[in-house]
């Protein structure tokens, strides 16, 4: 009760702040304070994103509790500025099905800009998080639900120079880490990579922008494909692009991205990755208060599949938002996903028989609403429904009673392996700064 009190006082606080005050954050002395809590409460009806006919568990209906702290201070200084923000979480479910090793998760960002007089700048940023539930986001939506436990942190440190008026060199050293706490499990692995970029930007009027860039990437990641065995198939990433970025008119913005891009793995023997890809990106103004915006994306990810070391993935994806008035919005959005592996399945777990042979093709599809009301500048509310699902070709066959005495028959069950749709409703109240 203590603690309610004293959480209330403190919100209580936060509301009766002049407007003034309410739109700078909290000042203290040089550094602007932005606290603020979101309270979610959610609705699921396939938590575990698992196709109904799976023998071993089938969809799991729940309810969640999930609170997000943020704690954000904002150091400008000069042309420069330094953010820091620490968001402490916790997630709860009602359903005794679902079983998290840790409620609490947290995760850190730190960016960093340094402005100079002659147009050079040096950004620097750091993202640290430690969860279990959002492997999915880990794994570019290839895996998507998982329960263990991991610890990811990726830094960055770049610049940008110009060499005349209207041109400019840059570049970028990035390092990532991913770790999970259970070693012993096949769907998830550990990886390490370092990534360099360099880019030309040339500007051929005050609203266009055409880029050249080059990255190369050398990722270390241990594969577990029987039992604790570690696989190493560590890989190669090298890319260039050329884009063109600007402005139609006042009313649209646009960016169009394309290139080629490798994946060369260094132990193994399926297959390597050489092709183009590339980048579409539109933004619309309708009316003043209506956006339209547009992405289409063709890609290849290094693949957490045993049966695959990447796939190919072509994405499309649509945001409409629209403000109703001051306090009132409104935004749907959807889209449509695309992955191609390009190794036929060997059946290493032993549950892909009925699939031996055959090359993995997924569908995604999802379709998003939401609605959000503005009380006050540090207080709001908001409303979604998400529906989310799943095609896969993949046919798994297992013995829902386990291994049968010897010589005894099998009890084999066939089902879609990687097939699910899911439903989730959501309630959100945020309080303080966002």
């Amino acid at each position: 009760m203590k603690t309610g009190a004293g959480l209330f006082a403190i919100l209580a606080g936060l509301l009766s702040m002049p407007a003034a005050a309410q739109d700078k954050g909290v000042p203290a002395g040089k550094v602007i304070f932005y606290p603020s809590l979101e309270v979610n409460f959610q609705s699921e009806d396939n938590v575990f994103l698992l196709n109904e006919k799976d023998p071993l568990s089938g969809e799991v209906q729940s309810a969640q509790q999930y609170y997000v702290a943020h704690f954000k201070w904002e150091m400008p200084f000069s042309k420069s500025k330094t953010s820091i923000d620490w968001s402490p979480s916790y997630r709860d479910f009602s359903s005794s099905s679902v079983s998290l090793p840790d409620k609490f998760s947290q995760s850190l960002r730190v960016d960093s800009e340094l402005n100079f007089s002659n147009g050079s700048r040096i950004r620097i940023e750091d993202r640290f998080i430690r969860d279990n539930i959002t492997v999915r986001e880990v794994a570019n939506s290839e895996v998507p639900f998982g329960t263990d436990t991991f610890r990811s942190n990726d830094f960055g440190f770049g610049f940008d120079y110009p060499i005349l008026a209207n041109q400019r060199i840059g570049g970028e050293v990035r390092s990532r880490i991913l770790k999970f706490s259970n070693k012993s499990d096949p769907g998830f692995f550990d990886s390490t990579g370092l990534d360099l970029t360099a880019k030309y930007e040339y500007d051929p009027s005050p609203v266009n922008t055409v880029t050249v860039e080059y990255r190369f990437g050398d990722t270390d990641q241990d594969r577990r494909q029987s039992g604790t065995n570690l696989v190493a198939e560590d890989f190669v990433e090298n890319s260039i692009h050329l884009s063109w970025k600007g402005t139609g008119n006042r009313r649209v913005n646009y960016e169009l991205r394309g290139g080629l891009q490798s994946l060369r793995f260094k132990r193994s023997d399926d297959s390597d990755f050489s092709g183009a890809v590339g980048d579409v990106r539109i933004l619309y103004h309708l009316t003043p208060l209506s956006v339209l915006r547009g992405r289409a994306t063709r890609e290849a990810f290094s693949s957490f599949f045993d049966a695959a070391n990447y796939y190919v993935s072509n994405h499309v994806e649509m945001v409409f938002e629209r403000e109703i008035s001051e306090r009132v919005s409104w935004n749907v959005r959807g889209d449509f996903r695309l992955n191609r592996y390009p190794d036929s399945i060997q059946n290493l777990s032993g549950s892909y028989a009925p699939s031996l042979g055959l090359k993995r093709k997924d569908r995604l599809g999802s379709l998003e609403a939401r609605l959000d009301y503005q009380f006050y500048r540090t207080l709001s509310v908001g409303a979604f429904v998400r529906y989310e699902r799943r095609d896969s070709n993949v046919i798994a066959e297992i013995d829902p009673d386990g291994p049968p005495p010897t010589g005894g028959p099998l009890s084999l069950v066939q089902f879609p392996q990687f097939d699910y749709e899911s439903t989730r409703i959501g309630f959100q109240v945020r309080f303080g700064w966002q």
